[in-house]
């Protein structure tokens, strides 16, 4: 994944994440926009870590 596909995912998480106290369904979500945006799809480690961070950020 490339540096502005990386930053491009965690504002979407931080968009995502505001308002929403659950994380639950969030990384099925990321998977299926990683998919429709036509970004390769990193392992779910570096996706949960991608989730923690922005749910820090916000």
């Amino acid at each position: 994944m490339a540096e502005h596909q990386r930053r491009y995912v965690v504002r979407w998480l931080k968009e995502r994440l505001t308002g929403r106290p659950d994380r639950g369904d969030l990384l099925y979500e990321l998977k299926r926009w990683l998919y429709e945006h036509r970004i390769l799809i990193v392992h779910d480690r570096l996706l949960s870590r991608f989730i923690v961070r922005a749910g820090r950020d916000v």
